[in-house]
């Protein structure tokens, strides 16, 4: 490929962000560095969301969701123990796979039928699961609405992409990483053209330019 046609190719691929952002890999959290999305888990939305753990460990993290506290109406995914755990409507899907040996996870969740791709080459699917019990708050990205108090993280994450969809399958959200005019690293909604920054204390670290 010629060096004129790559440049086109990212010059129109980074188009989608408005003049003056920045489109990056990723965006990891240092810190209390998190975002409050601003949607509130319910049985009719379904997400995908692809992170990095970075390590091949057992550390917990809490990559998104919400919750009234630690058994109860619980919406999200959190990695504990080197397990993946993946709540619905404080439901969780049929299984909890071990993860302490890979780095990337993808998770698309509809209707509670999932599917968990690791490392870009295993993929892994889960039967209904979907609950009816939610908080009425909405989820956030690299920690949890605790009922309204902030739970983050004892290690880092990478997040690549989070989308989440109503029941027609329309997004309602979708974070692009990126990086805004005044330099400050977060997450671009282009569903509503939003700049998500960080609201916690703690700074996000941007990836390699896409």
């Amino acid at each position: 490929m010629s060096e004129f046609r790559r440049r086109l190719m990212m010059a129109v691929k980074s188009s989608r962000l408005p003049k003056g952002y920045k489109e990056v890999e990723y965006i990891q959290n240092n810190g209390s560095a998190y975002i409050d999305t601003g949607i509130v888990a319910s049985k009719s939305l379904s997400f995908n969301i692809k992170f990095n753990k970075i390590k091949r460990d057992n550390v917990d993290k809490h990559i998104f969701g919400s919750r009234s506290n630690y058994y109860n109406k619980n919406s999200g995914v959190q990695l504990e123990s080197g397990s993946l755990y993946i709540k619905w409507g404080n439901n969780k899907m049929d299984d909890t796979p071990r993860v302490a040996t890979y780095e990337m996870i993808e998770v698309y969740c509809k209707d509670g039928n999932t599917t968990v791709i690791l490392d870009d080459s295993i993929t892994l699917t889960y039967t209904k699961f979907y609950g009816n019990s939610y908080i009425n708050g909405s989820m956030y990205l690299f920690a949890y609405n605790n009922n309204g108090s902030l739970v983050t993280s004892a290690g880092t994450v990478k997040i690549y992409k989070l989308i989440i969809y109503n029941d027609n399958d329309e997004p309602i959200l979708d974070f692009v990483p990126s990086i805004n005019p005044n330099n400050e690293v977060g997450m671009y909604d282009l569903v509503n053209n939003t700049f998500f920054r960080n609201q916690g204390n703690g700074t996000f670290i941007a990836g390699n330019p896409v």
